[in-house]
């Protein structure tokens, strides 16, 4: 199975270079529309500058779910925690009564 992996990892990081290497053309970027705070460079540095700013978007977003699902899970397993100990009394004590009872004779 890892070597499917690494040969799925090595077959996805020669497209991606394909891509990186097709794509070197220098390109202006400007800013709002202003020329003179434009930045000159490779179209594939501007591509994976904006791929990463939409990752980073992209994890900030999810990060209250999932804060809030791990307070949740805290929160449940805090709770069930509290219910075992309850119930481990009350199991105690009609495991008890079901011994006593069994030591009775019959009706």
């Amino acid at each position: 199975m890892q070597i499917v992996s690494w040969i799925l990892k090595l077959i996805i990081f020669v497209v991606l270079l394909g891509f990186a290497l097709g794509n070197t053309d220098p390109v202006r970027m400007g800013f709002f529309g202003n020329q003179a705070l434009s930045v000159d460079g490779p179209l594939v540095v501007f591509l994976l500058m904006f791929f990463l700013l939409g990752l980073l978007l992209g994890i900030l977003t999810f990060m209250p779910r999932l804060f809030r699902q791990r307070r949740l899970v805290a929160r449940l397993k805090r709770d069930l925690d509290r219910l075992q100990r309850q119930r481990d009394p009350e199991q105690k004590a009609q495991a008890e009564i079901e011994a006593i009872a069994a030591q009775l004779p019959p009706p």
